[in-house]
């Protein structure tokens, strides 16, 4: 997984350097690293509970040009990579939970975005109520 392709960026890093048309698959730094928070590591981490769970890249359906392009312009305006159908309409309680968990990591504004304990914690939470249920 190149974590350095536009399209798995969180939002905020996507102005940040600059990439306007963010067609170009280019990065300029604009402003310092430094004024990014660990928000930007959140929705990383989304990214990856994605993979782990699907098995697909987030916007893995998409043709490959497609994405770069134009994944990197809806990530740019905050839209979300969507879920497959198997994913998005299953009522299995850990795949509810970890779906949870990467609408939360996925937030565009990363002043609303969780923080990674906020969603380990309710990872942790949901685990236990998995655990609570299965002992019944």
């Amino acid at each position: 997984m190149n974590l350095h392709i536009n399209c798995r960026r969180a939002p905020e890093e996507m102005i940040l350097y600059g990439d306007e048309n963010t067609t170009s698959g280019k990065i300029v730094e604009v402003y310092p690293p430094k004024s990014l928070s660990e928000k930007v590591d959140v929705y990383s981490l989304g990214n990856t509970l994605f993979v782990l769970l699907t098995g697909l890249e987030p916007r893995g359906k998409e043709h490959k040009r497609r994405r770069l392009k134009g994944a990197s312009n809806a990530v740019a305006h905050g839209e979300i990579p969507q879920f497959p159908d198997n994913y998005s309409n299953s009522t299995d309680m850990a795949i509810e939970a970890i779906r949870c968990a990467i609408k939360l990591c996925w937030e565009p504004d990363p002043g609303i975005r969780s923080s990674a304990m906020d969603i380990a914690q309710g990872l942790f939470a949901a685990l236990d109520n998995i655990d609570r249920i299965s002992l019944k």
